[in-house]
C-alpha cells in the first residue's frame, strides 16, 4: 500500500519556547488544538498542565467536532523538549514536527 507524505511549514509569530510548550504539552494542545489531550508516562502516571511530553509517553486525544467516542490512542516515538516532537498517528502514519527560528517568526515544520 503506498504511503502518503505531506510536508507543512508554519510562520508563528511566538518564541520557539512558546511554540514548543503549546505542541509539547497537554494544557497546551487543548489551548488551540484538541477538545482534551491526556498524557500518561510509560509508568502510568498521567502528565498534568504544561508539563511536557516525553519519549515513550501514550496519549488519547479528543478531536473538536468528533463525538467523546471518537479517540486517538497512540505513542510519542520521540520529543526533546525544545524543538522536535514524533508521534504515530491515525492508522499506521508518524508526524514529525521541527520548530525553528527564522528572521522574525518562529518556523514549524510538519512532515507525515
Amino acid at each position: 500500500m503506498d504511503r502518503y507524505h505531506f510536508k507543512k511549514r508554519i510562520g508563528i509569530r511566538s518564541s520557539v519556547e512558546v511554540v514548543c510548550r503549546v505542541f509539547a504539552s497537554g494544557k497546551g494542545l487543548e489551548s488551540w488544538f484538541l477538545k482534551k489531550a491526556p498524557f500518561t508516562t510509560s509508568s502510568g502516571r498521567i502528565r498534568y498542565g504544561e508539563e511536557r511530553i516525553k519519549k515513550g509517553d501514550s496519549y488519547e486525544w479528543l478531536r473538536h467536532g468528533f463525538p467523546d467516542e471518537v479517540v486517538e490512542h497512540k505513542k510519542i516515538l520521540e520529543a526533546n523538549g525544545k524543538d522536535h516532537l514524533k508521534f504515530a498517528f491515525t492508522g499506521d502514519s508518524v508526524v514529525s514536527i521541527f520548530i525553528s527560528p527564522e528572521q522574525k517568526l518562529t518556523k514549524g515544520v510538519i512532515n507525515s
